[in-house]
């Protein structure tokens, strides 16, 4: 019979290798045997070999199992949550373009377009939330896209929801863009995160089927759908400028006047659209606003005004002999807010807002931008005539 080395008795830890049996008639080697069990020695001619194969293949077998199962665990919780950062998107998404916004929309009044547009910020909070949530586990090109989302799909449905009394042409082009825009983010999120989990891209092909076997067609398409995922990512989609005021685009030729115009902003004073700049421009703006205690108020003095009446359009004027670029500071603070609708863009210089009685006032201060000597100032009265004698002179 073979014996097993020494080695292997030493390994598997047996206590029988012991030079002291040599004295009792026998090998140490069969000593060691005798103590061993017999499914043991059954292996014997097996080699060493054979039995560390056996150890490392059942090792690699629970590591890779373990791996699977976590791997399984982590995408289960990457589908779980994409499907609720994308149902909440779609819940925002349809309150504007189908939901309360909409219905309102379509009264004559507008009928309840107060309160569907309160529902619009609860939503984009509970946007933020889940994707608070996405951050930990989600795959890269899906966090990507995600933030895109976050970002620019608030800002879009502030812009789809028509304020009461702007429903002007402007208003309702600005509120089919938004929709449309809409409708391609939550595409592009989709798509990015069925690719994300193993699906096929939903999007319509942009090139024909190619003529070859199935096998490879299908090759084909998923290299081309990747590629097509990571170049929506690099580039700028059509949605993305819209994030952004009309004025804040890069769009070369827009001007504010333009903009407030077509959207039939009137006077702050008197009624009408002006034709020009010089329209909205007046001596002095004084507003009644609370101190710092709220106790009482006083009177300030206001470089610009915007205001609109709950059921009212927008009205704005702007203090005459300021600078410029002052002025142009204002005029681009109110596209923002009345494209906006309020919500939807950043202003940069305004310096506060109020309610007064049944309306929205938002007022500018001084600004300082450039060199104010050089601003326009109020004419002076003319001189005195010096022509003639001298007071008090004579022929």
């Amino acid at each position: 019979m073979q014996i097993l080395p020494p080695t292997l008795f030493a390994m598997l830890g047996a206590n029988a290798w012991n030079v002291n049996s040599l004295a009792d008639g026998g090998s140490a080697a069969e000593a060691a045997a005798r103590d061993l069990p017999s499914w043991l020695l059954d292996l014997g001619p097996l080699g060493l070999s054979a039995i560390i194969g056996g150890v490392v293949v059942a090792a690699v077998n629970h590591f890779l199992t373990r791996r699977r199962e976590r791997g399984a665990w982590l995408r289960q919780l990457q589908v779980e949550a994409s499907e609720k950062f994308r149902a909440k998107a779609a819940a925002l998404n349809n309150h504007v373009a189908g939901g309360p916004v909409d219905k309102a929309i379509q009264t004559p009044h507008f009928e309840g377009l107060d309160t569907a547009i309160e529902g619009i910020q609860p939503l984009i909070e509970a946007l933020v939330d889940e994707f608070q949530e996405m951050t930990l586990i989600a795959e890269h090109r899906t966090l990507i896209l995600a933030a895109k989302v976050m970002h620019i799909m608030p800002k879009l449905a502030w812009q789809a929801a028509i304020l009461p009394g702007t429903n002007c042409e402007a208003a309702r082009q600005q509120r089919v863009t938004a929709l449309m825009a809409m409708a391609a983010l939550n595409l592009d999120m989709s798509a990015v995160m069925r690719a994300d989990i193993g699906l096929g891209d939903i999007r319509p092909p942009q090139s024909p089927r190619p003529n070859c076997g199935r096998r490879i067609g299908n090759k084909l398409r998923a290299l081309t759908s990747r590629k097509s995922l990571d170049h929506l990512l690099r580039h700028t989609a059509m949605y993305e400028p819209l994030a952004f005021s009309p004025v804040d685009r890069g769009i070369a030729g827009v001007k504010p006047l333009d903009v407030l115009h077509s959207w039939q902003v009137r006077r702050l004073k008197g009624d009408g659209i002006p034709i020009d700049t010089d329209g909205y421009r007046l001596d002095q703006i004084l507003q009644t606003v609370p101190d710092a205690s709220g106790a009482t108020t006083q009177i300030v003095t206001c470089n610009g005004m915007l205001a609109k009446k709950v059921n009212g359009p927008w009205a704005f004027g702007v203090v005459r002999y300021q600078s410029p670029a002052a002025e142009a500071a204002i005029l681009k603070d109110a596209v923002r807010l009345v494209t906006g609708h309020r919500h939807a863009f950043p202003t940069s210089h305004l310096d506060g807002w109020l309610d007064v009685d049944d309306s929205i006032v938002y007022r500018w201060g001084t600004i300082i931008t450039g060199n104010i000597i050089n601003a326009p100032q109020p004419p002076k009265a003319p001189p005195p005539p010096t022509t003639g004698n001298p007071v008090g002179g004579g022929i």
